[in-house]
């Protein structure tokens, strides 16, 4: 009778380890022949990706209705033993998540052990109040996800006196404006127009008089904004 020759461990394919979870994964591979058993060792280590970011949250402060807030970087480290890679980064609810934007990625590329990648947010807020949303990064080491904080804000102006006599000169300041938006000033009987900057901030100084009177006097001041949405005008209460 033909015998088939004896299997040689040499004969064989080289096994791949796939393992099933991190750290040691050993095993023993047994041959049996027709002339001996041989058991041969199998040691393999099963590693990690592992991601990580600089802030478990994101917060933008308060920023004026339809201005862009100050960018905000969040920077990703692969801080596992495998390289992973950042499938998707996606903004979403709850909340208002329309007000976000990403405006620069650099975790398109597998990401090696240790080493880091960025994105870049800004914030505009459509209306005024709390306008939070939730940053979800999708990896092939794990799923991340950022809490987004910011505040839409109103307009808000403040003066340098709460009185003045004949021909004082009353600093007016604002922030939160809308970009370049037109502003109304109105003190007592006199109308000054003045534009916000583009960061939506406003520098203005008024001479007030003080017409008809001995001393100094509170100021009637107020604050219109004729970009206002719809016909009603918004009127700010300034501060000192």
């Amino acid at each position: 009778m033909h015998h088939p020759p004896a299997p040689h461990p040499h004969l064989h394919p080289h096994p791949h380890p796939h393992p099933q979870a991190p750290g040691p994964r050993n095993a023993t591979l047994t041959l049996n022949t027709t002339a001996q058993d041989l058991t041969i060792p199998l040691n393999a280590t099963g590693t990690s990706g592992a991601l990580s970011v600089d802030q478990s949250t994101l917060g933008f402060g308060p920023t004026g209705i339809n201005n862009q807030s100050t960018p905000r970087t969040l920077t990703v480290t692969n801080s596992g033993t495998d390289p992973l890679t950042v499938s998707s980064a996606k903004i979403n609810g709850p909340g208002h998540p329309d007000d976000y934007r990403i405006t620069d990625n650099t975790c398109t590329t597998p990401l090696p052990p240790t080493h880091t990648c960025t994105l870049t947010l800004t914030h505009t807020p459509q209306a005024p109040g709390p306008r939070n949303a939730t940053l979800t990064l999708n990896t092939t080491a794990q799923n991340l996800t950022i809490p987004l904080n910011a505040t839409g804000t109103l307009p808000e102006v403040v003066t340098s006196s709460a009185e003045a006599s004949a021909e004082t000169v009353i600093t007016v300041t604002g922030r939160y404006f809308a970009p370049r938006q037109r502003v109304t000033l109105r003190v007592g009987d006199r109308v000054e127009q003045a534009r916000a900057d583009r960061e939506g901030q406003l520098l203005v100084r008024l001479i007030a008089s003080a017409a008809g009177t001995s001393g100094p006097r509170a100021l009637k001041f107020r604050v219109e904004d004729p970009d206002a949405q719809g016909s009603a005008r918004c009127c700010f209460t300034p501060t000192r």
